[in-house]
């Protein structure tokens, strides 16, 4: 080491208070916390290992410069071609992600059985889980659909916030089937029907001279057809239920000739069952199956009927037959009113 006048310069303690003063590179330095007393490291060598010390941090911290440039540059390939670091063969595989087309649509493949769940909430820690929907100019939610309390056993509500819930085309979809009925509807007002004359075709009117036929065997149809009062053999509260039985209105039209299938007030599907089997892995498989009559072969049907069909054209027949009554009695009374009879 030096002074500042340049002079190599070496402090050795000699003795308690004695300094020699001279080229210190020779000197060894010794570790006074060494388990060899006698051992230590030339100055000139712990100086060449201190520059070489020196330089490999400096080499450190550039290489370190230059990985932290790496990974922001990897960062903004990842966020721009992000296929090239997540394969799309992870796309909707166990321990895989959710894939997002180019067209910001969320892309649910099936990874086993035939069902693609989409899961929302906490199991066993959620009070409400509301999915909100965007739409428009405006930075709130469109619409809303939002699941809340039950035991978790599909017992819970499922309530849909919004101006209106349609189908997407007119006229295409429906609410329910023969095989998936709703137990109840409740609502504010009588629903609508759509009922304008721009969108029927009028293929008689009854009572009408040119549709007499006709009229006659609805006539006797609706005459055959006798009310009920009934229990419900998958019902909860064993009410008892006012109507009629669709195979006595379907054997009511065919016995005046008439195809019950060609009007509205009578339907027949075929009969199904979802059944849920369980896999050897665990995961399950739900299908839908045919039901069969007790010969095995046949597949039986789910007969419905249209009330409001069905009761209008009992309140027109019974129109008809107080029209029909009116008119016997006025014959009558002329009849008893003329001088003939008395």
């Amino acid at each position: 080491m030096s002074l500042s006048d340049g002079n190599p310069t070496t402090f050795g303690k000699v003795g308690a208070d004695t300094f020699v003063r001279g080229d210190a590179s020779a000197l060894t330095v010794l570790d006074p916390g060494s388990a060899t007393p006698a051992a230590g490291i030339r100055l000139d060598t712990l100086a060449g290992q201190t520059r070489q010390a020196a330089s490999a941090a400096s080499d450190a911290k550039t290489s370190a410069s230059e990985a932290v440039a790496a990974v922001k540059s990897a960062g903004t390939d990842v966020d721009t071609k992000l296929e090239n670091y997540l394969p799309k063969s992870a796309v909707g595989t166990n321990g895989g992600v959710v894939g997002i087309d180019d067209g910001g649509g969320i892309l649910l493949n099936t990874v086993t059985g035939v069902i693609t769940y989409i899961h929302a909430g906490k199991p066993g820690g959620s009070d409400q889980t509301t999915i909100q929907f965007y739409s428009g100019s405006n930075e709130g939610p469109a619409a809303t659909l939002t699941a809340w309390g039950g035991t978790g056993n599909m017992d819970g509500n499922l309530a849909a916030g919004g101006t209106a819930l349609h189908p997407q085309a007119n006229n295409v979809t429906s609410l329910g089937t023969s095989n998936n009925a709703w137990s109840g509807i409740v609502s504010q007002t009588a629903p609508q029907v759509v009922s304008d004359a721009n969108d029927k075709t009028i293929v008689g009117t009854l009572g009408d001279s040119g549709y007499a036929d006709i009229t006659a065997k609805l006539r006797a149809a609706w005459a055959a057809i006798s009310g009920v009062v009934y229990t419900l053999k998958d019902g909860a509260s064993d009410r008892r239920h006012i109507g009629v039985i669709a195979q006595v209105v379907q054997a009511a039209f065919t016995a005046q000739g008439l195809d019950p299938a060609e009007y509205g007030l009578w339907c027949s599907e075929p009969r199904t069952q979802i059944v849920t089997a369980k896999n050897e892995d665990g995961s399950t498989t739900t299908t839908v199956q045919p039901v069969y009559e007790a010969d095995g072969k046949t597949q039986a049907t789910q007969q419905t009927l249209r009330y409001e069909e069905l009761l209008s054209l009992g309140l027109f027949c019974e129109r008809l037959e107080r029209s029909d009554l009116t008119a016997r009695i006025a014959a009558l009374e002329a009849k008893a009113a003329s001088p003939a009879a008395a």
